[in-house]
């Protein structure tokens, strides 16, 4: 089995949070992550990181907020 090293795994990140690595691509990273600390804080705080965004994808916006931000890239043309 290729063994991968800390530049692969933080390349492969995103695409294992999302679950979307094969079987085997899904263990080299589990393997990896379990010796190497380094990775496995870098694994840590992107998860939390994930985690944060999705528990704030269901809060409502203030209102007014969306054209204000619109309104703001008008002023820079």
């Amino acid at each position: 089995m290729h063994e991968m090293d800390c530049r692969e795994v933080i390349k492969h990140m995103a695409q294992y949070l999302d679950r979307e690595l094969s079987t085997k691509e899904q263990e080299e990273v589990q393997k990896h992550l379990g010796e190497c600390g380094s990775c496995a804080n870098a694994f840590r705080w992107e998860n939390s990181m994930l985690i944060l965004v999705k528990n704030c994808a269901g809060e409502e916006l203030p209102k007014g907020l969306t054209a204000r931000i619109f309104d703001s890239f008008d002023c820079c043309e």
